[in-house]
C-alpha cells in the first residue's frame, strides 16, 4: 500500500511537473514574441497604428454625426472630435498594448524556435539599419514606381481608351 501510494504521488508530481512546463514553455513563448514585438514595432509603426486607428473613428464618428445634425461639421467641430478621438485612442493604445497584441499575432503565426530566429535577426545591425531606412525605401519605391507608370510605354494607349470610354475627357493629354 505505501508503495502504492509513493507510486501515486511521483505519478502526480509528473503531471504537475509536465504542467508547470508547459506553463513555462507558454510563458516563453510570450516573452520571446514580447522582446521581439519591442524591437519590432518602432515609434513610425506606433504612429501608423494610431493614424489609422483615429482617422477610421473619426471617418466613422463624423459620418454619424454629420447625419444627425444632417450638416457638414464645423472647422470647431471637427477640432472637438479630433480632440476627444485622439485622447482615447492614446488612452486605449499606449505603447506597451500595442506591443502586447503584436506579441499576442506573433505567438499565433510563429514557433518558439522561429521567434527566437526572428528575434536574433531583430537585433543586428542589418535589421536596425532596415527598420531605420525603411521610411526612406518605402519613399524611393513609391516615387520609382509612379516613374514606371507615368513612363510607361502604354500610357497612351490607356489614356485614348478612356477618352472613347469616356468622351467627357476630351483630347487632353491627362483625364
Amino acid at each position: 500500500m505505501a508503495r502504492s501510494g509513493w507510486g501515486s504521488a511521483v505519478v502526480l508530481a509528473i503531471a504537475l511537473l509536465a504542467r508547470d512546463t508547459g506553463a513555462t514553455q507558454t510563458e516563453t513563448l510570450n516573452e520571446v514574441a514580447l522582446e521581439l514585438a519591442r524591437l519590432a514595432v518602432d515609434e513610425s509603426t506606433r504612429e501608423k497604428v494610431g493614424e489609422g486607428v483615429m482617422g477610421g473613428m473619426m471617418r466613422a464618428v463624423s459620418g454619424s454625426l454629420q447625419e444627425r445634425l444632417n450638416r457638414r461639421l464645423l472647422d470647431v467641430e471637427w477640432r472637438i472630435l479630433g480632440e476627444i478621438v485622439g485622447r482615447f485612442v492614446r488612452e486605449t493604445l499606449p505603447e506597451t498594448r500595442i506591443e502586447e497584441i503584436a506579441a499576442s499575432v506573433y505567438v499565433r503565426h510563429f514557433t518558439e524556435a522561429e521567434l527566437r530566429e526572428l528575434l536574433s535577426f531583430q537585433r543586428s545591425p542589418v535589421a536596425r539599419k532596415l527598420a531605420r531606412l525603411s521610411p526612406v525605401i518605402n519613399v524611393d519605391t513609391t516615387r520609382a514606381i509612379d516613374e514606371e507608370v507615368r513612363t510607361s510605354p502604354t500610357m497612351r494607349d490607356m489614356l485614348a481608351e478612356l477618352r472613347r470610354a469616356f468622351p467627357v475627357l476630351g483630347t487632353g493629354e491627362s483625364p
